[in-house]
């Protein structure tokens, strides 16, 4: 016949260790931590927005951005082979913004045909058209 052998453990009473001061420092580690990722969440999306939409300076600017966004490769009615001429216009301010008016007109001499303007931003670069009903800018291509 087996014995059950019975184990006996010792338990020391220690002093229980300051655990908010460990949690503290932890917390504050923590906290560290999320703020620098925050802030390198931040400055990627700066640096993606320049890159994505550099700032317009000039007339010559705005008219590479009508290229540059596909204005007039992406318009169906604007054939490959067809002459275009691009008008920069003086730069107007609408609503506290800073624009270039942009006009792309498309055909031969008699037969041409105007589209736009195309409001260029110079802050962003982005593209857009004015609303025939309400007047104010819609972004081009949405």
């Amino acid at each position: 016949m087996k014995k059950n052998k019975h184990h006996s453990v010792e338990f020391k009473r220690t002093e229980a260790k300051d655990t908010s001061a460990l949690s503290k420092a932890k917390m504050k580690k923590t906290i560290i931590v999320v703020v620098v990722i925050i802030a390198v969440i931040v400055v990627a999306a700066l640096i993606d927005h320049s890159i994505r939409h550099p700032r317009t300076q000039d007339e010559t600017d705005a008219m590479n951005q009508i290229f540059g966004q596909g204005v007039i490769s992406n318009n169906p009615e604007i054939e490959y082979d067809t002459p275009v001429t691009i008008n920069v216009l003086e730069m107007e301010t609408i609503n506290g913004k800073d624009y270039y008016p942009v006009e792309v007109i498309a055909g031969d001499e008699g037969s041409e045909k105007l589209y736009g303007p195309y409001y260029v931003r110079l802050s962003d670069s982005r593209i857009f058209l004015k609303d025939s009903t309400t007047g104010q800018l819609v972004p081009y291509g949405v």
